[in-house]
């Protein structure tokens, strides 16, 4: 998850008319903050008050949720012009739709990219550099596998991505390309997702042995097809990529353990 920064107006879901703009801010390394220019509440009180919810319309067009808030306080300005400049921590930053209450936070299906997954699922095909006149029709990945669990399927895509030299059309790089896609028998609210995704993080950092963690995070959306929400919470508060992850040096792969991963997968999810 990259971090980013934006710009927006804020309200509360019980009262859409009292907008306040502000900056938020994202850090997958823990930093995350809304700074607004404005008090949120009408009542305005310097007692510290937590919000469940807080919607937003960000300068990218998207609608914003931000959930579970936990005030950090108001400061204020000092000069000819004052500012009361409210602060929250915000739990969750959902973007491409409004959710108004906590009740209504639930999602069918997620895609997951985690650092070192797509190395973890290489079949070993289609890395490299090739000259176009050396280029073969790329053949499909072995197909998808299902892993079935107890209240959702979990399915290993792997594809290829493609990236061009500078010399356009001379040389070309493939590589294979992963991710983790969730099916949900019924749907899971927002402390059911990051446990979810958090627990399969844990096995693949202990199969890769090294940190893993999610990149990306996209649900359904409720809205329709507007596109699919992008979720963003902070997994972890200190992380360093490695240079290259190699497969001999994980403990299997998921080529090593394709036969029998399901079973593995259950008994580390019961545990």
């Amino acid at each position: 998850m990259e971090a980013f920064t934006l710009k927006g107006v804020w309200w509360l879901p019980e009262n859409p008319d009292h907008e306040i703009t502000g900056i938020l801010t994202f850090d997958p390394r823990g930093n995350t903050k809304l700074e607004m220019f404005g008090s949120i509440r009408e009542a305005f009180s310097w007692e510290p008050q937590n919000q469940p919810i807080i919607l937003g319309a960000g300068e990218n067009g998207k609608a914003i949720t931000l959930v579970g808030c936990i005030d950090l306080g108001t400061a204020s300005t000092v000069g000819q012009f004052q500012w009361l400049k409210p602060r929250y921590l915000p739990n969750l930053v959902i973007q491409g739709h409004h959710f108004e209450r906590l009740e209504e936070i639930a999602f069918e299906r997620l895609k997951v990219r985690y650092y070192g997954f797509t190395e973890w699922a290489s079949t070993g095909k289609g890395w490299g550099e090739i000259k176009v006149e050396e280029l073969r029709p790329v053949q499909p990945v072995d197909s998808d596998i299902f892993v079935e669990l107890d209240d959702f399927t979990l399915i290993c895509r792997r594809g290829h991505s493609w990236s061009y030299s500078y010399q356009p059309f001379k040389e070309f790089s493939i590589r294979e390309d992963a991710e983790v896609d969730i099916v949900v028998d019924n749907s899971w609210r927002y402390e059911q997702v990051i446990s979810r995704v958090f627990q399969f993080g844990v096995f693949l950092s202990l199969v890769l042995k090294t940190s893993s963690w999610p990149i990306s995070l996209e649900a359904n959306n409720p809205s329709g097809s507007r596109g699919e929400l992008s979720i963003h919470y902070s997994p972890v508060t200190d992380y360093q990529e490695s240079d290259r992850l190699y497969s001999y040096f994980m403990y299997f792969t998921l080529e090593d353990q394709s036969e029998n991963i399901e079973q593995r997968l259950k008994n580390w999810i019961a545990k």
